[in-house]
């Protein structure tokens, strides 16, 4: 490869300068080197430009998002630079075994199944809520932003919702601890998709109309899932399911903390909270970038990409580009931001994108309402200290004025009992 004339950037995505200031770092990126090489993780293109992350996000067949395991054998590692452990299906896969995965996946996620779970959204949000409500003190994290997504996604998949805390604060860990905690983290997240594996093989037997129910009996290539790619497709649903959510809500409610002019119009007129997610949603990039292997020798970019070269192609970026958003940088609930490229784009596009179009506006609706007076505690906002994989933060604190509990059904309280 010729190296003389390639742009190089010093990018290390999962370094301390991008977290500390990631948008900047990310506008400047998209805006002046849109395709750039990183020597960091072995070496890999920064694809930070819009019409290049988009260009490379819809041609599967030039830019591979597969996993070979184990891993390091061949150039071709997923999504995650540097490769994580394990592979994560469906979303490591290529067409067209992915695109099998899709379809058969899909009325679990299309538009009348997530309307079924609205009443389980506030259900969930008023639940949350109460929790905190008459203390006038909340983590807008752990109390809100990570219970809500977490108890949708175990009923979604079938489990006991009174394991949400569990399932949350493992998927936080895992995406900004470092070092033992991560490994051991990591550690236990495997001990949780065994035990997740044990209740599929029962589903398989009397399966129960869940999603977990349909991994158990479904087929890719005329076979049926192993309890590997179960347990595999169970990890991506349970970490794209949380944390990523949780890194909208969190981010907007601290926004919107800041920020208490737009707080009030969005009180004054709740119709405007969709059109302000997706400015949200644009803003926080929640899954900051996502790793392909090119398949073979190509141009991005006006860039020369050799086969076997990593990319990853970085959403946040994308949406920082001046040539699409005017000041990218600010957050503008007026914008018009609906051709984000948060959720991805071409047949890789996030399946759960509906489900968190439905429960974030739920979400902030509900805070909104109950405690419109809320002060975010100074200098208490936590962010990950690396966000490499989500631009999320670890704790939101603030206070305001204490309320009344509003209740939820018996039957809900029950099963959250031991929560």
């Amino acid at each position: 490869m010729d190296t003389q004339h390639r742009p190089t950037v010093e990018f290390d995505h999962h370094g301390p300068e991008y977290s500390q200031d990631p948008w900047g770092t990310a506008s400047e990126l998209a805006n002046t080197c849109p395709v750039a090489w990183s020597e960091n993780h072995g070496g890999f293109w920064v694809v930070s430009g819009y019409d290049a992350v988009v260009e490379a996000s819809r041609d599967a067949k030039l830019f591979s998002s597969r996993h070979d395991l184990p891993t390091g054998c061949t150039a071709f590692q997923g999504i995650n630079i540097p490769p994580a452990p394990g592979r994560y299906l469906p979303i490591e896969l290529d067409p067209p075994e992915q695109l099998e995965w899709r379809r058969a996946l899909g009325a679990m996620f299309a538009p009348g199944a997530v309307d079924a779970m609205k009443p389980l959204m506030h259900a969930y949000s008023d639940w949350a809520l109460d929790q905190c409500i008459e203390s006038g003190e909340i983590d807008f994290v752990m109390g809100l932003a990570a219970p809500v997504p977490a108890l949708v996604t175990l009923h979604l998949l079938g489990l006991p919702l009174s394991r949400w805390r569990t399932y949350a604060e493992m998927t936080h860990a895992i995406n900004y601890s470092s070092g033992d905690e991560r490994q051991r983290t990591f550690e236990m997240f495997d001990a949780m998709l065994g035990e997740i594996v044990v209740v599929a093989r029962e589903r398989r037997e009397n399966p129960t109309g869940d999603l977990l129910s349909l991994l158990a009996t479904m087929e890719v290539a005329g076979q049926r899932l192993s309890d590997e790619d179960i347990a595999s497709a169970c990890g991506t649903i349970v970490a794209g399911g949380i944390d990523t959510t949780a890194a909208v809500v969190a981010g907007a409610l601290k926004h919107l903390g800041e920020h208490t002019e737009v707080r009030q119009r969005l009180i004054d007129d709740p119709a405007l909270i969709p059109q302000a997610m997706e400015e949200f949603l644009r803003f926080i990039s929640p899954v900051t970038s996502l790793g392909r292997t090119a398949v073979s020798d190509t141009e991005l970019g006006g860039q020369q990409i050799k086969a076997g070269d990593r990319l990853i192609l970085m959403w946040h970026g994308a949406n920082m580009d001046a040539s699409v958003f005017q000041n990218p940088t600010e957050l503008d609930i007026d914008r018009g931001a609906a051709n984000h490229v948060t959720f991805g784009s071409g047949v890789h596009r996030c399946i759960g994108s509906r489900i968190a179009r439905a429960d974030i506006p739920i979400m902030l609706e509900h805070v909104l309402t109950r405690m419109p007076d809320y002060e975010l505690v100074p200098g208490g906002a936590v962010r990950y200290p690396s966000i490499g994989v989500s631009n999320n933060y670890i704790a939101v604190p603030a206070i305001f004025t204490p309320g009344a509990r509003v209740g939820v059904s018996p039957e809900l309280t029950e099963e959250l009992a031991s929560a």
